[in-house]
């Protein structure tokens, strides 16, 4: 009941054509209007919410395949101690072909091609990035950045990141 009240009065603070676009939904079976929730990660307390509550009108929902890369939490796609196959594999072509490429990182590769290759990591298929311009590597691990649900670093960890002293880790580096 609080997220309705809790909807009304940002409503009243955003413009009209914004209020337009937020919509409450109750149940992930709504959700599937919107986007293919095949696609998305939902939390395993949300899907038993969701059947406890919605018995009749929810369908189990299968949301993260084992292929899924794109978009997963780093803790799930980590669970055997291996780096995720997109990000393994991007990288590892940046090292072997595009480190000496000037601006790498800021030109984009055509959509049909990223999300193709995006499509074939996410079916488990095996892609040869060589055959690829080095910008669809930048692009795709700048994507499987972005998109972590809880970023790179966890926000339990956030804390100790920015305590760290770097000048103390650098200072021999300056004598050498």
């Amino acid at each position: 009941m609080w997220h309705k009240l809790f909807m009304g009065v940002i409503n009243m603070f955003v413009s009209s054509k914004f209020a337009d676009k937020l919509v409450y939904i109750s149940q992930i079976a709504e959700l599937e209007q919107y986007v293919s929730v095949s696609q998305l990660y939902v939390p395993e307390p949300a899907k038993s919410y969701d059947q406890k509550y919605y018995p009749s009108l929810s369908r189990p929902v299968s949301v993260v395949s084992g292929a899924t890369q794109i978009g997963v939490p780093l803790k799930a796609l980590m669970k055997d101690g291996h780096i995720p196959k997109i990000m393994d594999e991007t990288a590892a072509n940046i090292r072997a072909n595009g480190l000496r490429v000037t601006g790498i990182f800021r030109r984009s590769p055509s959509q049909a091609t990223l999300q193709e290759v995006i499509a074939q990591y996410n079916r488990g298929e095996s892609v040869d990035l060589s055959q690829h311009d080095i910008h669809l590597s930048a692009v795709l691990l700048k994507k499987f950045l972005r998109d972590l649900p809880e970023g790179l670093i966890p926000a339990s960890l956030k804390h100790h990141v920015e305590n760290v002293n770097f000048n103390s880790i650098y200072q021999p580096l300056l004598f050498l």
